[in-house]
């Protein structure tokens, strides 16, 4: 196992966690912490991304009637397919 040291600070609030009963043990909540840092590069990953769309240019502009038409067409599809599946079964 890994040794780690922890500000001060850090140590108070993960006692204060496992006091409250948030979480069983510090692994559990290092384990959540890390989970999280994952997801948010992830986020931040598509962020940057679309960020670059952006700036190249690779977008559309929708108007509010266009951007309903467009959901409106998502959930229709959406539809079909889980009649397709129920069908299949």
């Amino acid at each position: 196992m890994t040794s780690i040291e922890l500000t001060h600070e850090n140590e108070q609030f993960v006692a204060e966690a496992l006091a409250q009963g948030q979480y069983r043990s510090p692994d559990e909540l290092l384990n959540e912490a890390i989970s999280q840092l994952r997801e948010y590069r992830e986020l931040m990953a598509h962020i940057d991304e679309g960020n670059e769309q952006l700036r190249g240019g690779r977008y559309i502009d929708v108007d509010e009637a266009g951007l309903r038409a467009f959901f409106d067409d998502v959930k229709a599809r959406g539809r079909e397919r889980a009649a397709a599946r129920k069908n299949s079964t």
